[in-house]
């Protein structure tokens, strides 16, 4: 009987190492698609704002309600801006959270806008933007994305 040589035992470990390898990816890549289609999508994510009549001053809240029917954990974070007509930012937030595998969690955004931005913005003086930044990382930060997304205002 021949002996099973080294050589053919360091090419079955290396054969899987790349099936194991080719399947994380493919898990990551599961993962990061259908965390940020659950979290971009129409219903996962609301908007509000309020202006406090006594202050003039105006409150955006963002609510995001992401969700990972995936078999790999993720980090999301999540930052919003409210932009004014060049481009700066009048008010922003961000938070982060950790999305474990089937879980879901809900995320509250507060943009504080101040009495003169919010009276720029109802006179027609201003035509604010809304940029929101979702980033994903998962397989223990290996496998990630950003995306970044401006909603033009306007009547």
């Amino acid at each position: 009987m021949d002996a099973v040589k080294p050589s053919k035992i360091l090419a079955l470990i290396l054969v899987i190492v790349q099936v194991g390898t080719v399947a994380a990816f493919g898990l990551s890549l599961y993962t990061v698609s259908t965390v940020l289609a659950n979290t971009l999508s129409g219903g996962g994510m609301s908007f509000e704002i309020t202006q406090d009549p006594a202050t003039g001053g105006g409150v955006m809240q963002v609510e995001l309600r992401p969700s990972n029917p995936s078999y790999l954990d993720a980090d999301l974070s999540l930052e919003v801006n409210l932009l004014d007509s060049g481009g700066d930012s009048i008010a922003g937030d961000s938070a982060t959270a950790h999305l474990a595998a089937g879980a879901s969690e809900t995320l509250s955004l507060e943009l504080q806008v101040s009495p003169s931005d919010m009276e720029r913005i109802a006179q027609g003086g201003m035509e604010p933007s809304l940029e929101i930044t979702v980033g994903l990382r998962t397989l223990y930060d290996l496998v990630g994305v950003t995306n970044t997304i401006r909603m033009q205002g306007g009547s």
